[in-house]
């Protein structure tokens, strides 16, 4: 990855680039100076600290107003920012990663009540997905859906496919955990959206394995933990220098799945999926298993669904961005928020800076506008 050395340029450059969709040049300033903003203000990023840290309270309501009242689109900003990251970080992979964002009242955007499986408990709070862009060494969000509340409310297959159509035709694999999601649903989802997925599935799903040779269907539905015992011979080491930690592979078809998936074989056949075993063998036990209609090796695939773990481990340094800092009642808000979010994170990943970029002497004033 190349990192930006002098941050405050960088800053400039990027913004002209990402804002350049909103349609008023004082729109393009008051998003310079917000994120200007975000990137010095060490405490929550709400409109009032923003302002304060850049020495003008009179700002408040102008980034009030940009964030929660004024009517510019963040998809084509959400766009934008994913062609420069992917400029100077060519990535791997996309992660889909949930997002609980607590909350106290039910006051705020989308806050409701669930059970929360990762987590074993109820909670109260926002729920969303944020789509990262995911590099061997870096990882920031470019991407967010939030679910709301009602009968109506989607799924977690649905989320994930929602984020996934966003970058239909892409090569780049979308990687994330399913363990609690409707496999059927949501491999239909990505077949029609036409991403690829890797998934990490649970040990209970259901499969039925397929002769490779014939690329038919040679048994009944089985458990995937069932299948993988099977597969004692074929485990081979991940990596030379950890012997221990073994994979094999086995393909396989999902019962109740009605979209084929992209790729078909030389019969017209959609092609069977991939089904991943991980083992430490110093636990004698199944540590992971993964689902995916990529090609390639254990190895290869294994280093691609390790971005999961990446992602999760940078969900802390998102929260100094503002990841947790809107409490508006606006749908909206809430997206245009966490717009300003992904691009403050950006910059401070491809400056390579883990702490507020700018000091107060680096700060250029810009008019303020609504």
């Amino acid at each position: 990855m190349h990192h930006i050395h002098r941050s405050a340029d960088f800053l400039a450059q990027l913004s002209s680039e990402v804002f350049a969709s909103l349609s008023r040049c004082d729109q393009r300033r008051t998003a310079e100076q917000f994120l200007r903003g975000m990137a010095v203000t060490p405490s929550r990023k709400t409109a009032r600290n923003v302002a304060l840290c850049l020495g003008d309270p009179s700002a408040e309501q102008r980034f009030q107003h940009f964030i929660a009242h004024s009517r510019w689109d963040w998809e084509p900003v959400r766009a934008a920012l994913a062609g420069v990251v992917e400029r100077y970080a060519p990535q791997l992979a996309y992660v889909a990663h949930p997002l609980v964002l607590r909350k106290a009242g039910k006051d705020s955007a989308g806050v409701h009540r669930r059970f929360v499986p990762e987590l074993g408990q109820t909670v109260n709070g926002q729920f969303a997905y944020g789509l990262w862009h995911a590099t061997a060494t870096m990882a920031t969000p470019v991407d967010w859906h939030l679910e709301l509340p009602g009968p109506e409310r989607e799924s977690p297959a649905a989320a994930f496919t929602s984020l996934a159509s966003q970058r239909s035709g892409s090569p780049r694999p979308v990687v994330i955990d399913a363990r609690h999601t409707s496999l059927p649903a949501l491999l239909d989802g990505f077949s029609l959206a036409r991403v690829p997925l890797l998934a990490r599935i649970s040990g209970a799903a259901t499969v039925t394995a397929v002769e490779q040779s014939r690329r038919s269907t040679t048994s009944s539905p089985v458990s995937v933990h069932e299948l993988l015992a099977w597969t004692r011979r074929l485990r081979r080491p991940v990596n030379p220098s950890v012997p221990q930690r073994t994979a094999a592979t086995v393909q396989v078809r999902v019962p109740g799945t009605a979209m084929p998936r992209p790729a078909s074989g030389p019969d017209g056949e959609p092609r069977p999926l991939t089904l991943i075993g991980e083992w430490d063998e110093a636990r004698a036990g199944l540590s992971r298993c993964w689902l995916t209609d990529l090609p390639g090796s254990a190895p290869a695939l294994l280093r691609l669904a390790a971005l999961l773990g990446e992602v999760t481990g940078q969900l802390a340094e998102v929260d100094g961005s503002g990841l947790r800092d809107y409490g508006g009642r606006s749908f909206s808000g809430w997206h245009r928020h966490m717009t300003m979010v992904s691009v403050t994170h950006a910059v401070r990943v491809l400056t390579g800076h883990d702490r507020p970029l700018l000091t107060p002497a680096e700060q250029q004033p810009l008019p303020l506008a609504m």
